[in-house]
């Protein structure tokens, strides 16, 4: 009989992409042999009398669930260990968001992040005994019919959410005169730096304030660094997009109405997750303003698994993975326009990139890859219990 992975389901969010990843990794587990039984996390009380169950009749190697959900609820998250089976919760974003999930006093949890920065946070700042690792996000199989470059009526699209960032710069104002330069000071410092963590920025100033990091409580951190973190995503794409005047952008997502941005930039609401995915083989550059370091958004693998041209910040992960399959961009440098001009003025060059990053994504960044990697951790995990 094959084992049994349970992939938890149905989650109420304005992100459908969840329940879509979840999907992919179900059937991935199947395609390797797996027997996969969806349990909805709709209602907790239902899930848990479906997973005591499961649990308790099958031979289950692990459950997953997208962002660790089911360990909101503290009726539900102790089956994991009364009947010794992992909880994997694959993080979507910095665990300074899921703090609460983060610190359930279980052991039988595997927490990972897309992103080194993610798993540098939580083993210093929020636990050091939790299994914690490295999953980055990857690309779902799509039935792709890709439109030739030259025939591609989008030529930049955007997607994502934005935050006001001129309304909480004014809300910014209501905090004491100490803590708005610390967080001016460290916000300047991150815009400066192409590779430099939000906590370890927050870490450098308050030293060189001749302030130890220690002397502050960790909820003053975790604060400062959620308004920080929401104020360098909306200055960064709203003054991205700003700079970019000589072509029309198509972006889509919730917010963007709220931005100060050219006549060029089209605005449209935000779509379901399938739409996005169709609308990049229709597009020529996919432009990805993300926050990771040591990491990227599902956005850079999805594009480029779609056969668009990808342009993202120029991070570490990005060279190291990607080198010259896509086209990156230094936030400070003020290069975006010009580059997207360039780039669209030598069709040749940008569909070759396109190609080579569908080539590099497909050979090494699916889900597929991501899932077989959860197996090998999972075995870890369960030898190291043992």
């Amino acid at each position: 009989m094959p084992q049994v992975v349970a992939v938890l389901k149905d989650y109420i969010s304005r992100y459908d992409v969840l329940n879509r990843f979840s999907d992919e990794i179900g059937q991935v587990l199947v395609d390797m042999g797996y027997d996969v039984l969806e349990i909805s996390v709709a209602e907790p009380s239902a899930c848990l009398q479906e997973l005591r169950q499961v649990l308790s009749q099958k031979d289950v190697l692990f459950v997953f669930s997208m962002s660790g959900v089911t360990l909101n609820f503290p009726q539900i998250y102790p089956v994991f260990d009364e009947f010794k089976v992992p909880i994997w919760a694959f993080y979507v974003d910095h665990p300074m968001y899921q703090e609460e999930r983060l610190n359930v006093p279980i052991r039988y949890h595997i927490a990972s992040f897309i992103a080194e920065e993610h798993l540098d946070y939580f083993r210093s700042q929020v636990s050091a005994d939790t299994y914690a690792c490295v999953v980055p996000h990857g690309a779902i199989r799509t039935q792709r019919q890709n439109t030739p470059f030259e025939r591609r009526p989008i030529e930049v699209l955007v997607a994502g959410t934005y935050s006001d960032y001129n309304l909480m710069r004014q809300n910014l104002k209501q905090l004491p005169q100490n803590v708005q330069v610390l967080m001016n000071l460290v916000m300047e410092q991150m815009i400066q730096s192409d590779s430099l963590p939000l906590f370890q920025a927050f870490e450098d100033i308050t030293k060189s304030m001749g302030i130890a990091i220690k002397e502050f409580e960790h909820t003053f951190i975790r604060q400062s660094m959620l308004y920080m973190d929401k104020l360098l995503r909306g200055l960064l794409r709203e003054r991205i997009l700003s700079s970019i005047t000589d072509v029309p952008i198509h972006v889509f997502g919730e917010g963007w109405e709220n931005a100060s941005l050219p006549a060029n930039v089209v605005r449209l609401p935000s779509v379901p997750y399938e739409k996005i995915v169709s609308l990049m083989r229709q597009t020529k550059i996919v432009l990805d303003i993300h926050p990771y370091i040591q990491g990227a958004h599902e956005r850079t693998f999805q594009a480029m698994h779609e056969g668009a041209a990808i342009l993202t910040v120029d991070t570490p992960y990005t060279r190291n993975n990607f080198r010259n399959a896509i086209s990156a961009f230094r936030p400070r440098e003020g290069m975006v326009n010009h580059q997207i001009s360039s780039l669209l003025a030598n069709p040749s060059l940008l569909e070759q990139r396109a190609n080579m990053g569908e080539a590099i994504v497909q050979n090494g960044h699916m889900w597929s890859h991501r899932v077989q990697l959860m197996i090998e951790h999972v075995k870890r995990f369960l030898d190291s219990v043992e």
